[in-house]
């Protein structure tokens, strides 16, 4: 669980902090990241310690980016959780977090 973890929090850092990155390519790592996540969402069911374990698995990326890393699980887990629990599909999700735009066929 803790490497799905790193893997999440890593790729949403990757989405929320290279701004020279195409918006498709920001867009194709959240929703990989949201699949990803959704089924092991589906496996464990447990928020709290999801949270928690992605706050305190920001320090292994090291402490040049830890703090924006917590940062942004404190400011966006919240709605990613409201958006997992509500069943939307990762295309949905990103677009609601404006890293991709929403479309009717996936």
């Amino acid at each position: 669980m803790k490497n799905i973890l790193v893997v999440f929090c890593a790729l949403f850092m990757l989405c929320a902090f290279m701004a020279e990155a195409s918006n498709n390519f920001k867009c194709q790592l959240c929703e990989a990241a949201v699949t990803y996540v959704k089924q092991e969402v589906d496996k464990s069911g447990v928020e709290q310690n999801i949270e928690n374990d992605l706050l305190n698995l920001c320090g292994d990326l090291g402490s040049s980016v830890e703090q924006d890393c917590q940062t942004f699980i404190k400011n966006y887990f919240p709605e990613l959780w409201s958006l997992f629990i509500s069943n939307l599909n990762a295309n949905e999700i990103c677009g609601d977090l404006d890293l991709c735009t929403k479309s009717s066929s996936k």
